[in-house]
């Protein structure tokens, strides 16, 4: 009967829902830069959504180069800049454009 009680309140407790922009068995692991309405899995703490500007990665947790351009933008998934500050250029927007 205890063991009964047991597997019935640890069903309730983690089935429940975390606070928005938390997550993990206690809900006690704040979600990285997720975009939309902040929200990640319960579980993974992937992003719902796409990552909020400047940032990258499954939790959204990693910071884009700072040359990229725009918005600050880049994928979610490999880190490659949308498009680069004036003057810088690559995947990364790392090289730097000489003017001659």
């Amino acid at each position: 009967m205890v063991l009964l009680t047991f597997l019935f309140l640890s069903v309730i407790l983690v089935s429940e829902a975390c606070p928005m922009g938390f997550y993990g068995w206690s809900c006690n692991k704040k979600c990285g830069f997720c975009g939309g309405n902040g929200s990640c899995n319960k579980y993974t703490g992937f992003c719902q959504n796409d990552c909020l500007p400047k940032y990258h990665g499954l939790q959204c947790q990693d910071s884009c180069s700072p040359n990229c351009g725009g918005s600050g933008k880049c994928n979610r998934y490999t880190g490659f800049c949308d498009e680069c500050k004036t003057g810088y250029a690559g995947i990364f927007c790392g090289n730097r454009r000489w003017k001659f």
